[in-house]
């Protein structure tokens, strides 16, 4: 028997199910992670099997080609459901349909020829290629969906709205059936469904299928990560609280964050952390109290900050949650959004809008997270087992 898990999409798609396919292989199962090439290394590390939907450039779509890109523009055409949205908004929803379309055939191409029978197919929420070739091979299937918005009955038959009609683009090479109701139907048919978060995260469940819950998963994290000085010095300051930016967003967004917060850091003895891909582009923001690097292993380090900010993905939330740490979510799209309101209900997380920012309204939030006497979290934080993972691959029956 073997276990192939399928997973599209962006990297809190894509670190769940590296972080189930390690739990896997220390069970002794035999394991390969079916998703897109740029994702390789990080799979590869872990001495996992990786199988790729596409070549590097199919997944990496810049905002030069965003206009002329041939299977962005059909989607245009079908955009008039999300006419009342923000642009950046817009382009990051419209992206996610292209990595969810694109890889689909190829997907369905790779399952159909390697799961058999008697294989184990988990698959991401949004797998159609995984789904079609369940119904032709009869492997078992396991649905992951990876958070609660997704659930929300009414936001399942937007999408289906403007992913029916290009379906059709790719029905001779993926033989998704001819039915409107994609998501909030056929996916979940004939397959177990498994939410990647607790019952208690998901506070407006309006799907009438029955789903399984499970807890947050963990992934492991980047081995070999050696600190510049300049980090080192910031995180050995215990005098001063720690905050840590971790916002994964349109940059022109981050950017405006980025001055605020510098100004804040001005103003303050806070130490900050900003995590970014582009370092480079904000070095004149660097301060002796804050620094932008590439990368952190935020599980580890988030437990020493005494206050996170976050764009509200369910993976940096999660964290927060389970280290016991106030957060502030700035959210760039809807399931962000989603995610702080389930993470304000419960009292961890506070919501700022990015368009209403100013250094005084974001700092009297953090000041005012980081007097407080005693965080919500703390409560929560014993509910999130340390062996997450181990117990999503119990409940699912496969150890």
């Amino acid at each position: 028997m073997k276990y192939f898990l399928h997973t599209i999409g962006s990297s809190g798609d894509i670190y769940p199910f590296i972080g189930l396919a390690d739990q896997l292989s220390r069970n002794n199962k035999d394991v390969s992670i079916i998703t897109h090439e740029v994702f390789r290394e990080k799979i590869e590390s872990r001495n996992i099997d990786f199988i790729p939907i596409d070549k590097p450039e199919d997944y990496t779509i810049n905002l030069a080609d965003f206009k002329t890109d041939p299977f962005i523009s059909k989607l245009r055409a079908r955009s008039f459901l999300f006419q009342n949205i923000h642009s950046h908004m817009l382009e990051s929803i419209l992206i996610f349909t292209r990595h969810i379309m694109l890889p689909a055939k190829n997907s369905f191409k790779i399952l159909k020829e390697v799961a058999g029978p008697e294989d184990v197919v988990i698959s991401h929420f949004l797998g159609f290629g995984a789904r079609a070739a369940a119904d032709i091979n009869k492997f078992k299937t396991f649905i992951m969906v990876t958070a609660p918005y997704w659930l929300n009955f009414k936001r399942q038959s937007e999408f289906e709205m403007l992913l029916h009609p290009m379906l059709s683009e790719i029905r001779d090479e993926c033989p998704v059936p001819e039915i409107k109701k994609i998501m909030s139907e056929w996916m979940y048919k004939n397959t177990e469904v498994f939410c990647l978060f607790p019952e208690w995260f998901n506070n407006r469940n309006n799907n009438k299928h029955e789903f399984r819950h499970t807890t947050f998963p963990t992934w492991p994290e980047e081995t070999g990560f050696v600190m510049s000085k300049e980090l080192q010095a910031i995180l050995k300051d215990k005098e001063h609280p720690l905050v840590i930016v971790n916002l994964y967003s349109n940059e022109s967004d981050a950017s405006t964050i980025y001055k605020i917060i510098s100004e804040i850091c001005k103003e303050t003895k806070l130490r900050c952390v900003i995590i970014t891909k582009k370092v480079k582009e904000y070095q004149h923001l660097t301060a002796e109290n804050l620094i932008f690097v590439e990368f952190l292993p935020l599980q580890k380090i988030s437990r020493e900050c005494s206050l996170l900010i976050h764009h509200g993905g369910i993976g940096t939330l999660a964290t927060a949650m389970r280290s016991s740490v106030p957060s502030i979510g700035i959210p760039n799209t809807d399931e962000q959004s989603d995610n702080i309101t389930n993470a304000g209900i419960l009292g961890v997380c506070r919501m700022l809008e990015r368009g209403e920012l100013t250094v005084e309204i974001l700092k009297t939030e953090i000041l005012r997270l980081l007097a407080a006497e005693k965080s919500p979290n703390h409560e929560i934080s014993q509910r999130l087992l340390a062996d997450s993972n181990n117990q999503i691959i119990k409940s699912m029956g496969l150890i």
